[in-house]
């Protein structure tokens, strides 16, 4: 007789597969399915494809039951588990893992089936077009957009225009992030400076820089000995204004009336040079060049002194004084003046 197998009888239930056995002069009996292809349909197990080399299935092999009774199943096949690692995903072609690609990230996969489809490699959110090599979340995604180098890398100690190597360069800015990094770090280098009125151009600690030199004085002030700060045209002086070194050890940007000839303070050409018209207490300055028409003109020594005269409609002129402002009017063609000097208002 034959002796009793010892396997599980659910499992050869299960995948309705006969068993042949036979008895070797009483010695262990041994059941035996054949993977060869025998025509039976009792070889294939429902679901799964017989073929070693098919990515989908792993190929199992039962060893030895109880009792001397050996049972050899082949070609019992099951689902084929896959797993990549972060930076990576499953190719679907080639049932391997492959380094993400760019404009994708890959967090991995773990024990998934072989669907033939590429696993685990996902697009970059919309407007994100390119990702760090291996990205593994969605902020190793970046979009590559163009800056400008004065904006970029602004010149930042003031007083002066930077020269930059480019006049715009390329950045890349992460998905959520608002910080665009420069691609090329040099891109916006500072090559030159151009600086403002009054500074030159030097190397502070390593870095170029515009530093003061001068002072610019407007038109009216003057650069006093030893100051760094501009102050008003003294009187019976004019002061056409411009760039003076510091630390001059003399006054830079005044120049004195011919002698006999006064200016207001603020005076700021030769032309302010004049003669003064006394009213009481008061000071009409008088110069040179005639600016208004009318204008009140004085003769002195043969020469003409002038003094402007503005229509009341535009606003009234108030002479300058020493102790204070009156007006003077006067009427001509039935229009009322009033009479100032130039830098009066």
């Amino acid at each position: 007789m034959f002796k009793r197998l010892l396997l599980v009888e659910m499992l050869i239930a299960m995948l309705s597969l006969p068993v042949f056995a036979n008895e070797t002069g009483g010695a262990s009996s041994s059941a035996i399915v054949d993977e060869s292809d025998t025509g039976s349909e009792s070889a294939v197990i429902p679901g799964l494809i017989t073929a070693d080399s098919d990515p989908k299935c792993v190929k199992d092999t039962l060893g030895t039951a109880e009792d001397g009774a050996e049972v050899i199943f082949k070609a019992i096949y099951r689902a084929k588990k896959y797993s990549c690692g972060a930076g990576y995903y499953l190719k679907g072609s080639t049932a391997a893992c492959v380094q993400c690609l760019t404009g994708y990230y890959c967090d991995g996969v773990t024990n998934v089936d072989f669907t033939g489809e590429d696993l685990g490699l996902n697009m970059c959110n919309t407007g994100f077009d390119y990702s760090d090599e291996s990205a593994t979340t969605a902020q190793q995604c970046f979009k590559i957009t163009e800056v400008s180098c004065a904006t970029k890398n602004p010149y930042t100690h003031g007083h002066g225009t930077a020269v930059y190597a480019n006049a715009n360069a390329q950045c890349k800015q992460y998905d959520g992030n608002t910080a665009c990094d420069l691609i090329d770090a040099n891109a916006c280098n500072m090559v030159d400076l151009s600086c403002d009125p009054g500074y030159t151009k030097d190397t502070v600690d390593g870095e170029l820089q515009c530093v003061r030199s001068a002072v610019h004085c407007d038109a009216g002030t003057y650069l006093p000995a030893g100051s760094e700060v501009p102050v008003a045209c003294l009187e019976n002086s004019y002061c056409a204004g411009g760039d003076w070194d510091i630390g001059q050890s003399a006054d830079q940007g005044i120049t004195k009336c011919e002698p006999g000839l006064k200016s207001p303070v603020g005076a700021k050409i030769p032309e302010d040079c004049g003669h003064v018209l006394h009213i009481g207490n008061d000071k009409l300055y008088l110069h040179s060049d005639q600016q208004t028409h009318p204008s009140l003109v004085v003769e002195i020594e043969g020469q003409k002194w002038y003094a402007n005269m503005t229509p009341i409609s535009e606003g009234a002129k108030t002479i300058s004084s020493d102790e204070g402002s009156k007006t003077l009017h006067i009427q001509r063609n039935g229009t009322e003046y009033t009479v100032h000097g130039r830098y009066v208002e």
